[in-house]
Parts: structure tokens; C-alpha cells; sequence
């Protein structure tokens, strides 16, 4: 079973970003599963995409704004 590709999109100095990788770190559904971090700052793509947004969570490219729904989540992890 192919794994999922998870992206957590956040930027410097962010309680939000803080809190979200926290509660996502929390979660048993995503244990196993690599997190992967990209800062918003770091390209002009995700800058334009993303930058009001912050945190955004990416699962295969769907992306998911904060806060998570644990059921979402479940559901685009477990394919």
C-alpha cells in the first residue's frame, strides 16, 4: 500500500503553525506517516497559493486549511 505524501505549509514566528504541527504530531491516524514542512516564504508558488492560509496541510496535493477535521484526514490517509 503506497504511503501517503503529507506537507505541512507554514511560515516563521506562527502560533497557528505551531499549534497545527502539534495536534497533527498528536494524532494516531498519521502515526508512521512522514510530515514533511514547507515555510510559505520559500517560493514565490507557495507564497501566491498559500500565504493567507497558513497553516495549510497538503495530503497528495489535496490541501486541507487549519483547523484539521480528524475525519478528513482519516479518510485521505488510509487509501
Amino acid at each position: 500500500m503506497r504511503r501517503p505524501r503529507l506537507e505541512l505549509v507554514v511560515t516563521a514566528s506562527c502560533s497557528r503553525c505551531e499549534d497545527a504541527l502539534d495536534a497533527l504530531l498528536g494524532m494516531p491516524e498519521l502515526r508512521g506517516l512522514a510530515l514533511h514542512t514547507r515555510e510559505v516564504l520559500a517560493s514565490d508558488d507557495l507564497y501566491q497559493r498559500f500565504a493567507e492560509r497558513v497553516p495549510v496541510l497538503l495530503i497528495d496535493g489535496q490541501e486541507i486549511d487549519w483547523p484539521f477535521d480528524a475525519v478528513r484526514l482519516r479518510s485521505l490517509t488510509s487509501r
